[in-house]
């Protein structure tokens, strides 16, 4: 999931291109989307982002090393990222209800 230093800035700005929109789908409603769309999609693809289930350890690798290579989220950010796709990419399927 490696992010692009040139879409970590535009992140902060703007959001997906319109051809993208209908790939977001891949990323359940819930309160963090926002911050995982802003975060994620400037360089990747939804659902390259999500291909792989990963516990939340690996998660939270995956987007400590991101954020090194210039993805924009601050620690809380990271973290409500982290939680959301534990929630909804992790090893074990939730069968709660969205936020």
């Amino acid at each position: 999931m490696g992010l692009c230093l040139a879409g970590a800035a535009a992140a902060q700005t703007a959001g997906p291109p319109a051809a993208d929109q209908q790939g977001l789908n891949a990323f359940p409603k819930a309160p963090s989307r926002e911050i995982v769309v802003r975060a994620c999609s400037p360089c990747h693809a939804p659902g390259l982002v999500v291909a792989k289930r990963r516990s939340a350890e690996e998660w939270e690798s995956l987007i400590a090393a991101m954020v090194d290579r210039g993805a924009v989220a601050t620690d809380d950010e990271q973290l409500a990222i982290q939680r959301y796709f534990v929630r909804f990419f992790g090893q074990e399927i939730s069968s709660r209800p969205n936020d």
